[in-house]
């Protein structure tokens, strides 16, 4: 390990202990395969799960997508802080009123707490999970002499949007880049584990899209494409391993206020068209529904054109006898 994963790791580890949690947030549980082998942890099959490797120690951050009990939460703990700030808020008025007639700068006229105005944190924040860099599930030795650090973490089943390689900690510096630019999303099932392999390490990605993602490319200017190794460790046959199903994910707001980037474009699932990201599955999906609509508006057209011959066909068969007989009626 060096010195600077070192130093993050035990930096981490006393933030954690230190730093208080937020009313509301997303439970996740780093799993050690140790716990799992000595039965200290069990594998919940109302949990999700959610399995990666790199070939060192890293921390990635994910937002989860709220759901309407996640909404409720918040919206009753904003109406909570709302009516303490609506009661203290005579009471700054009042301090900000004598400190103005003594002459004295009081800054700001404290404005009063309406439903209008009044805000707390982002939800996003409330909806953070991540993992990392400590608290590894296992490490192996690869053939040749390398090694690779995979990490297992239980958490809430839903949607998650990967937030980019950041160590958060609330009340401390964010270390890291968001991918607030672009970035993918899948969704994590209860009762499986989620395979990202080492999608996170960014192997896959062309230079070229380095290059246009990262500040950083020139680091990795020369090193060629790989594709994600999916390879998951021994001992995670307890739950079906599921490989995640990666869709584009759009901008969003840079709410830990750190360095601002992208994820590369994903082959079949992220492009960018400037700084715009461009959802390639669901753009796929678009155009196969509007052949098949476009198909099946054909196929009804010529259906009701036949229908419309054929009428006019036994039309014309039945009104030709009727005819005859005037012409008969005629020439007598």
């Amino acid at each position: 390990m060096s010195i600077r994963h070192a130093m993050i790791t035990a930096s981490a580890a006393m933030l954690f202990a230190s730093t208080p949690a937020l009313a509301q947030e997303v439970e996740t549980q780093a799993i050690e395969a140790k716990h799992l082998e000595s039965g200290k942890h069990q594998i919940d099959p109302a949990k999700g799960y959610l399995f990666a490797k790199a070939p060192n120690r890293f921390n990635a951050l994910f937002i989860k997508t709220p759901d309407e009990e996640d909404y409720a939460e918040y919206k009753a703990d904003w109406e909570e802080k709302l009516a303490k700030a609506r009661k203290k808020f005579p009471g700054k008025l009042r301090m900000w009123e004598a400190n103005k007639e003594r002459r004295r700068n009081p800054g700001p006229k404290p404005v009063e707490p309406t439903e209008e105005s009044f805000a707390i944190e982002p939800m996003d924040i409330r909806m953070f999970a991540g993992f990392g860099p400590q608290y590894v599930y296992s490490k192996e030795k690869l053939p040749d002499g390398e090694t690779t650090f995979n990490y297992l973490t239980e958490l809430e089943p839903g949607t998650y949007t990967y937030y980019g390689p950041l160590l958060y900690l609330p009340g401390a510096q964010t270390i890291g880049k968001c991918y607030c630019m672009g970035s993918v999303k899948f969704e994590v099932k209860a009762g499986e584990i989620t395979n990202l392999g080492d999608f996170l390490a960014e192997g896959w990605a062309e230079p070229e899209a380095r290059r246009q993602a990262s500040i950083f490319w020139k680091d990795f200017a020369n090193r060629a494409a790989i594709p994600v190794d999916y390879s998951v460790p021994d001992g995670l046959d307890d739950l079906p391993v599921v490989r995640a199903d990666l869709r584009a994910s759009g901008k969003r707001n840079n709410v830990l206020n750190t360095m601002v980037g992208r994820l590369p474009s994903v082959e079949g699932v992220l492009a960018y068209d400037r700084d715009v990201p461009i959802d390639l599955k669901g753009l796929a999906a678009q155009q196969k529904a509007e052949e098949a609509a476009r198909i099946a508006a054909e196929a009804k057209a010529e259906a009701e054109a036949r229908a419309f011959a054929a009428g006019a066909s036994v039309s014309a068969t039945d009104t030709a006898p009727q005819a005859e007989a005037v012409e008969a009626t005629a020439s007598d």
